[in-house]
């Protein structure tokens, strides 16, 4: 290597050491954390495994050439593993039920009792060393010390209530993690931080695989997949995790499948995806489905020879869409009671029939809560909306999300028409999104539609992206290369979880 080459290595290693050095004395300095505690310790390791990650990167990037998606996988798991002990096991949203659920896996797994009403659970799981949902200095430390504590890990019978009723092929990951913490005799903190180091690894296997398949926008994939809430709920036991990866998945396979025939491990892994999304959320972003179909309208796959293969899938479809219509049309009558508050909402029946209600109260939510939702979409918030990151960093993540969309010179421009059919579903899968929300967390007296979270539109972030962006103007420039975006949106992601360790109060 001569020294040209050398010093274009070197220069940035230097310079990651220098902020590296700069964000031990902003926290330690200004922030005044004491490194003997728990969110001291947490912070150097951060820090340091940061260092060594871009370090990773960069040399890999300029050294190695590096795909994209190996430079991804890298990013994530290195940026990303920190949450699972910096974010305790309960301090996501709804934490503890997709906990119980995940543990309810394990015992399928294990063949201990399993149902909906009876469970075998260890005794440091039936009376929980550490239950806390608030993120805070003293809950850190409690997690941290809940790691050594002397557990009780004999099993018990019992009648719990605290778990979901969803598919367990949502929890399957986490499932796994407390399966092996259990044979291992872990106590509960170890045991439930490497169930969501999994579905980390899990996630970022998934993701980093579509960025390889997607034969564009590869960037747009790895900017997406490194956005603070995504790799949050990563980094928990939410089937959120599944979600997103089946939708980011799911995506990708389709636009590869229109530049080459594909494999059988690809049809394998498309089916899986659209199996977890029909099973997630009342099938709702099953209708994800809807964008491979626009895709290949008119494409010489929909030729006569291809019946064999297009009326089985076009049969599946009209199945699926009728049993969802059928379990819609059994709950249009019913009155829900909304259990937060205690209080009846109003029936799918009233909605649909009081449209003067109903469009203004749509309406009213967009505005009064529209930028929330696109600022907790982009991570801004931590835990149950808890922890704020500085608002300029949400903004420079947004602008990045959106510049990411920007077509490249050698990359595909769809025509209006196929945007809008791309479209479709998307809106389509917002609109039901509000519609559940409108049932089951909307009073009667709201004035707007309660319980609706910027998460929610995660999944469909990516063909939204691709059919409002990649017009054949404007076009990046040829120095700006994909991997550059990556490495901007890992260092955002560094600083947003750095300003959310900073501000744990």
């Amino acid at each position: 290597m001569n020294k040209e080459n050398l010093k274009k290595i070197v220069m940035p290693l230097l310079c990651i050491l220098f902020a590296a050095l700069c964000s031990m004395g902003f926290l330690f300095g200004v922030a005044k954390l004491d490194v003997t505690q728990a969110l001291g310790k947490i912070v150097v390791v951060y820090v340091a495994i940061a260092a060594f990650t871009f370090g990773v990167l960069w040399i890999g990037y300029k050294k190695y050439k590096l795909e994209l998606h190996l430079l991804y996988f890298i990013a994530l798991l290195g940026l990303g593993s920190i949450l699972t002990v910096a974010e305790p096991v309960f301090s996501a949203p709804d934490e503890m039920v997709h906990f119980f659920r995940a543990y309810d896996v394990s015992n399928f797994l294990l063949g201990e009792t399993s149902d909906t009403v009876v469970s075998t659970h260890r005794m440091s799981e039936w009376n929980l060393t550490y239950y806390e949902t608030e993120i805070s200095k003293e809950n850190i430390q409690k997690y941290g010390d809940a790691f050594s504590l002397k557990e009780d890990h004999s099993l018990l019978t019992w009648i719990e209530s605290r778990k979901t009723t969803s598919p367990r092929i949502l929890y399957a990951i986490g499932g796994i993690g407390i399966t092996f913490g259990r044979l291992l005799h872990w106590n509960l903190a170890p045991m439930a931080a490497f169930g969501q180091l999994l579905s980390l690894i899990f996630f970022g296997a998934v993701t980093a695989y579509g960025i390889y398949k997607i034969p564009f926008a590869k960037r747009t994939v790895a900017v997406i997949g490194l956005l603070p809430m995504v790799v949050q709920q990563a980094t928990s036991f939410s089937y959120d995790m599944e979600i997103n990866g089946a939708a980011f998945l799911l995506v990708c396979l389709s636009l590869s499948f229109l530049e080459e025939r594909p494999k059988k491990k690809d049809v394998v892994f498309y089916v899986l995806a659209l199996w977890i999304l029909y099973c997630a959320k009342a099938h709702i972003y099953a209708i994800l489905v809807l964008v491979t179909v626009a895709l290949f309208a008119k494409r010489s796959w929909l030729e006569k020879s291809k019946r064999k293969v297009l009326i089985p899938m076009g049969g599946i479809l009209i199945l699926g869409g009728a049993y969802a219509c059928m379990e819609f049309a059994d709950n249009l009558q019913t009155v829900p009671v909304i259990a937060r508050l205690q209080e009846e909402g109003h029936s799918p029946y009233y909605y649909l029939t009081h449209l003067g209600y109903t469009i203004p109260l749509f309406l009213r939510t967009l505005l009064r809560r529209g930028t929330n939702y696109i600022f907790q979409m982009m991570g801004g918030s931590f835990g149950w909306f808890q922890i704020y990151v500085w608002t300029p960093i949400v903004v420079l993540l947004f602008l990045l999300v959106l510049v990411s969309a920007i077509r490249r010179e050698k990359e595909p421009c769809y025509t209006v028409k196929k945007r809008i059919l791309i479209l479709i579903p998307c809106v389509a899968i917002g609109m039901l999104i509000f519609a559940a929300m409108l049932f089951y967390e909307t009073g009667q007296n709201a004035s707007v539609i309660e319980g609706v979270q910027g998460r929610y539109f995660l999944p469909v972030l990516l063909p939204v992206l691709i059919s409002l962006g990649f017009w054949k103007k404007p076009i990046l420039p040829k120095e700006v290369k994909e991997e550059h975006f990556l490495l901007v949106a890992a260092g955002l992601l560094y600083i947003t979880i750095l300003d959310y360790l900073y501000l744990i109060p």
